[in-house]
């Protein structure tokens, strides 16, 4: 029996508005959690990215100024 056949015949034996709100609610609970802890995860590592990209370019710049100088 596939997980979607079990899904069906629990559903149908329990109560199946209640049970098929709990997995709904479940799931998009899940799908939710799943999003923010990517897009914190792409936040972080853009921020970091930045940081070092931006400190590089600060340095080559102030480089320059003393060998003109």
């Amino acid at each position: 029996m596939t997980g979607a056949a079990a899904t069906a015949v629990v559903t149908s034996a329990v109560g199946e508005p209640v049970i098929m709100g709990a997995l709904l609610a479940g799931g998009t609970g899940a799908v939710a959690i799943g999003s923010y802890k990517v897009g914190q995860f792409t936040t972080d590592k853009f921020g970091e990215w930045s940081r070092n990209y931006c400190s590089l370019k600060l340095a080559q710049r102030v480089e320059t100024r003393k060998v003109v100088n």
